[in-house]
């Protein structure tokens, strides 16, 4: 979906303020750029061109990435160094005008339509390669066109609409100065519009944004698996000094900020990992107390995946209290594990005391 927060970057303070200085500037340097006074106004009006053009690089690149925050015009643009994609739209449209100047009048029309035709594609390939000459790679512009879809049609458009207003602005009787302020601004329309449906189209044309959904999320789970680790280790410190009871209560409080997607897969991976450890009768705890939240939480199959595990590190494994054990066994019985069933009730009927037998030997004798 397109942002209208980063399509209207070229209405920011920010950027009106580089508007309104450097349209200011180019027709006081061109105004008195005549004769031989030409020369000494070359370099301040390329400096102004240099601004305005990396600036409108710069805002292409931001609203690629999800940026909604208008780009600083800082200083550094005013010189001919930095990255060398801001200068692909100015090397295209002097190529253009060149063809267009000295092509033959029958084929200055399809030139024209060409370039427009070309144009969301070249800033496309411009927003998300890594080289400047990316830009002017027909595979490049293949790929941008794949990914790009109907809303290159869309591009195409808006481009018509602004080359348009461009050449009336440009032959309209407005104060020059004006005249630079508007076609300025058309200019940064365009290259944001083209990096909103880049942003947009991030997924098609497989390129990793900087702010987006998917690379937020990346940030949540890294920084979920870096906790998830650090309890992970502190359970497992607590198993090596025989402190069960703390590895139990660093697990509860773990879980219980945990969904259910999440609790899965952490339940898992902590099974994972504990397999490895040097620790059996720890690791034993921990698979009871993660036995007890998945009955708890109505996923006996994972219960019984854990309780498995346990059986092939101890067969004599089994968990606690006698109500997890029957759901367990009655589950692998109906899965057609009866032998699963039946050897964690015998081991629960060897470990149990009291009134808690009954219930077993019942389960027992149910089992198919």
């Amino acid at each position: 979906m397109i942002s209208l927060s980063a399509l209207m970057m070229p209405l920011r303070f920010t950027s009106l303020v580089l508007v309104g200085l450097s349209s200011i500037l180019l027709a006081v340097f061109l105004g008195h750029a005549v004769g031989v006074y030409t020369l000494f106004f070359i370099l301040p009006i390329w400096m102004m061109i240099s601004w305005i053009v990396k600036y409108g690089f710069a805002l292409l690149e931001a609203a690629a990435n999800g940026e909604e925050k208008a780009p600083v015009a800082s200083t550094e643009m005013l010189g001919p160094f930095g990255d060398p994609r801001a200068w692909t739209l100015l090397v295209y449209a002097v190529a253009i005008v060149g063809g267009l100047w000295f092509a033959p009048v029958p084929l200055r029309i399809a030139l024209a339509l060409l370039a427009v035709l070309l144009l969301p594609l070249i800033q496309c390939c411009t927003a998300i390669g890594d080289e400047f000459l990316d830009a002017f790679d027909p595979r490049e512009w293949w790929r941008a066109l794949r990914g790009l879809g109907a809303t290159w049609v869309l591009l195409v458009a808006a481009s018509l609409v602004l080359a348009l207003a461009g050449l009336w602005t440009w032959r309209s009787p407005l104060p020059v100065a004006l005249q630079f302020a508007v076609l300025e601004l058309l200019y940064l329309f365009g290259q944001a519009l083209a990096g909103t449906v880049v942003h947009a189209r991030r997924m098609e044309l497989q390129f990793s944004a900087r702010n987006s959904v998917e690379r937020a999320r990346e940030k949540v789970d890294i920084g979920r698996n870096l906790e998830r680790q650090r309890v992970f280790d502190e359970v497992y410190t607590s198993v090596r000094v025989r402190r069960d009871d703390q590895a139990v209560r660093a697990l509860e409080r773990w879980l219980a900020d945990c969904d259910a997607r999440q609790a899965e897969t952490d339940i898992s991976a902590l099974v994972e990992a504990g397999a490895q450890w040097n620790e059996p009768r720890g690791y034993g705890s921990v698979l009871r107390h993660l036995i007890g939240y998945c009955c708890r939480a109505r996923r006996p199959a994972q219960a019984l995946a854990i309780a498995e595990r346990a059986l092939l590190m101890s067969p004599t494994f089994a968990p606690d209290p006698a109500d997890e054990v029957v759901m367990i066994a009655r589950y692998a019985a109906q899965t057609s594990r009866r032998r699963t069933a039946v050897q964690l009730l015998d081991n629960a009927l060897a470990q149990a005391r009291g009134d808690v037998r009954p219930v077993l030997e019942a389960a027992r004798r149910e089992l198919p």
